[in-house]
């Protein structure tokens, strides 16, 4: 379980909460390459627009879809 996109998701939100919403973002880096067509690809983006609005990136949240 390990290697899932899931807990690597999970990871980021985690690393966020721990050591500073700016990192999160970059956590998610790893999984960027991903197809569209993965089943975690609305848990990728849904939790990438709440860290990077987080952090004040708001009109790039917005993009994030």
């Amino acid at each position: 379980m390990t290697g899932s996109p899931v807990v690597a998701i999970n990871r980021a939100v985690a690393v966020a909460e721990t050591r500073g919403a700016r990192r999160g973002p970059r956590a998610l880096d790893a999984l960027a390459g991903r197809p569209r067509g993965s089943p975690t690809i609305s848990r990728y983006w849904a939790a990438r627009a709440g860290l990077l609005a987080r952090i004040g990136h708001v009109a790039e949240a917005d993009r994030a879809h």
